[in-house]
């Protein structure tokens, strides 16, 4: 992001850029098939004001990713125990929640694998590093449930569950319980 003083105006804006991008990215399927041009048109504003917060199309990607994954990146130090790993997914169903429709998009299209397995990876270590996982299936029963929480989340935001995140969040957390820590 190029903006240096962040005020409304450039929230404001950067949110429609990325919503714009979500839906470009949907119908066209592909990052390479997005021109600046349309995107600034689809976001309402002018191809300088999109240059005032970004370089170009895969610098609106990359920020959604890192959004994303800086969320699930935080203090490992927070994840000590089953609760905290509970809280922990629930936060990231929250944040899902509250940009829903710019993932429902996004995930449509063909170029999420990159962002999933980034995302996957980061799970996958702050799970890793927690001691109360035990036994040598440790690295595989951590790569069994980061996969699935992973496929859950495509699945969801592709629109191949009739599940809710909520439910989804619920369902992780028992697995939590019932797989992960026995």
């Amino acid at each position: 992001m190029k903006v240096k003083n962040i005020n409304v105006s450039s929230i404001n804006t950067q949110r429609n850029i990325k919503e714009a991008f979500a839906k470009l990215m949907a119908e066209k399927q592909e990052l390479s098939s997005i021109t600046v041009t349309e995107l600034a048109q689809r976001a309402g504003i002018t191809r300088s004001s999109f240059y005032t917060h970004y370089d170009n199309i895969y610098d609106v990607a990359k920020e959604i990713q890192d959004d994303t994954l800086n969320l699930v990146n935080f203090n490992e130090d927070d994840i000590d125990n089953p609760e905290n790993i509970k809280k922990y997914i629930d936060k990231v169903i929250s944040y899902l929640k509250n940009n829903e429709e710019i993932y429902h998009l996004i995930a449509s299209s063909k170029e999420p694998l990159m962002f999933i397995e980034k995302l996957n990876k980061i799970i996958y270590e702050k799970i890793n590093r927690i001691d109360i996982i035990k036994g040598s299936d440790k690295e595989l029963k951590i790569s069994f449930f980061t996969d699935g929480c992973v496929s859950l989340f495509l699945k969801y935001f592709r629109g191949k569950s009739n599940k809710s995140l909520d439910e989804i969040g619920k369902y992780i957390n028992d697995v939590i319980e019932d797989y992960l820590l026995k």
